[in-house]
């Protein structure tokens, strides 16, 4: 028994359709029309520890598709036309393979940042403030401003408009 993992695949440089699935142990090629013969074989094994036993949750690889929903050969097409975008590569890892995406580059530690915050009072524009600017999106369910004053970009004060779909038509709530 073993996991599908897409390093596994291989192909002729070109040619998607030439795609075959390499076992991990012995390295021999398997074509895709064996697939249906290893899915009825398969099992569901949990690679982690759920913090609510009454909550389960998988990730599952395209590599798993039956035969006739998505190809290996589909596959390897869709990896080759992601290559030279981050974003594309980004989004087959995700909705291809299943896997989560981890961002590379460097962080700000999130605790020495979240000492260096600010307090002061909503609605209020805070010393060195020069002037106030505003901002605000639209969306479905009503709408949501934000103010702070520019170059430092506080946040000096936001609120929400409820539209009459979300909750009672003009009803505004202030939030910090």
């Amino acid at each position: 028994m073993q996991w599908l993992k897409f390093d596994r695949l291989r192909w002729q440089k070109g040619r998607p359709e030439t795609a075959e699935y390499h076992c991990e142990g012995c390295d021999a090629a398997i074509a895709e029309h064996h697939k249906t013969a290893m899915l009825e074989g398969g099992e569901w094994r949990a690679t982690a520890t759920a913090a609510d036993p009454t909550t389960v949750g998988y990730h599952l690889s395209a590599l798993y598709s039956p035969i006739g929903w998505l190809s290996w050969e589909r596959i390897v097409r869709a990896w080759d036309a992601a290559q030279g975008s981050d974003e594309a590569i980004k989004a087959f890892r995700n909705t291809i393979l299943g896997e989560t995406w981890v961002e590379t580059g460097e962080a700000p530690d999130w605790q020495r940042l979240y000492d260096r915050r600010e307090r002061w009072t909503s609605g209020t524009v805070p010393a060195g403030g020069l002037f106030l600017t505003a901002g605000a999106t639209c969306r479905r369910t009503g709408s949501r401003s934000t103010s702070g004053p520019g170059g430092a970009d506080w946040k000096a004060g936001s609120s929400i408009t409820w539209s009459s779909r979300a909750g009672p038509t003009g009803t505004t709530r202030g939030r910090n």
